[in-house]
């Protein structure tokens, strides 16, 4: 019930009443206008689950504008075009109001919204790159050594099913009904700019400020002209730039007073805000590696040419060793070796490891997979 009323609702000024500062007035046809899919009342009222959950309101607001960050840092490293970062971040703000951060983390969600709203806008990125960019950024913001990922290794399949899963929850909570919610404010930017005869640099400061103002929810309280607006208002009052106010200019556009104000103060808080760099999760069963303490990883050892690639960099809590020795059998990568030579080469780099994290030189104790793999070797 609470998935279709929020999907399918076409009340454009109406349907905000309860959870819009200004919305007032309700569509002339009877709700066969445009869908602005709008917050409605009995929804807004009962509040987000995460608040029945026990999160606070400005711990919520925290968490969303922490994923919308993630969206939007990763949607620049896949080259998406910014229509996608929007799209992905409407998402992850209709998605928290229709489950709670204690059963989704703020990190999948993100993850999920980028690789959906890619497909849904046809900017479509494989879920490989997708989860690579994901792992990068985290273990940036997490000061963690910067290791790829081993495609098809536990950390990369753990991630790709909770990827598609929540990529289909996301999409079950929301009724399958995604194509009428792309509707963006920047799309009514530089109409709005060419109308009022204003400067590039009046357009590009609104888009910036639109570009921020997705870190709030505010694209399920007021519909994008409103947000629109209140974007343009606010660029002309930081350039100084006088507009039409008698009548206000933006009523020409369906807005009004007190919801062009109340946006533009929601906005201006943005920038009160501490930069965030990683927030724990909140979820009732966190997983231990996504908030483990950084850890050094042991540096592959030379290998000798003509005995295999070097090794690279690889996931935490794997050897170098372990890594070339299961290579061969990966699927779609069988390397037609003498087992003998094979075999010959992971003992020597398993005790080599072992070697070194035993005198005190690789700073980390040897795992117990590399053991295993030592005695079934020797």
């Amino acid at each position: 019930g609470d998935a279709f009323s929020f999907t399918c609702r076409a009340s454009p000024m109406a349907a905000a009443g309860g959870a819009g500062a200004g919305a007032e007035a309700a569509d002339d046809d009877g709700g066969s206008g445009p869908e602005w899919l709008l917050l409605p009342r009995d929804l807004a009222a009962a509040g987000t689950p995460s608040s029945r959950d026990g999160v606070d309101d400005a711990e919520e607001r925290l968490y969303r504008a922490f994923g919308c960050e993630l969206v939007q840092e990763a949607c620049v490293l896949l080259e998406l075009p910014q229509a996608v970062a929007a799209t992905a971040q409407s998402l992850l703000h209709r998605f928290f109001w229709l489950k709670s951060l204690r059963e989704y983390d703020a990190l999948e969600v993100a993850r999920a919204a980028v690789f959906l709203a890619a497909k849904l806008k046809e900017f479509m990125r494989s879920l490989r790159d997708v989860i690579n960019v994901f792992h990068n950024m985290r273990q940036r913001r997490q000061a963690r050594p910067t290791v790829p990922l081993v495609v098809g290794g536990e950390v990369f399949t753990k991630w790709q099913r909770l990827t598609l899963r929540t990529e289909r929850d996301m999409l079950g909570a929301m009724g399958f009904n995604l194509y009428a919610i792309t509707d963006h404010p920047h799309k009514h930017i530089l109409h709005y700019a060419r109308l009022l005869d204003a400067s590039t640099e009046l357009a590009q400061r609104a888009w910036n400020c639109l570009n921020d103002a997705m870190r709030i929810d505010l694209c399920v309280r007021y519909p994008a002209e409103v947000v629109a607006c209140a974007a343009v208002f606010l660029a002309a009052r930081g350039m100084g730039v006088a507009l039409p106010d008698d009548p206000p200019w933006y009523g020409v556009f369906g807005a009004s007073t007190a919801d062009v104000e109340a946006v533009a103060v929601a906005i201006s808080r943005l920038y009160q805000a501490p930069k965030l760099t990683w927030l724990p999760s909140l979820k009732r069963d966190p997983d231990p590696e996504e908030e483990a303490p950084p850890r050094p990883v042991a540096s592959a050892a030379p290998r000798a040419s003509g005995v295999g690639p070097v090794a690279a960099p690889v996931e935490e809590g794997l050897t170098p060793a372990l890594v070339d020795a299961t290579a061969g059998d990966a699927p779609g990568r069988a390397r037609r070796r003498d087992r003998t030579a094979m075999d010959a080469t992971a003992a020597a780099a398993t005790t080599d490891a072992v070697s070194a994290a035993a005198s005190g030189h690789g700073h980390r104790r040897p795992t117990a997979a590399a053991g295993e793999l030592a005695a079934a070797v020797a």
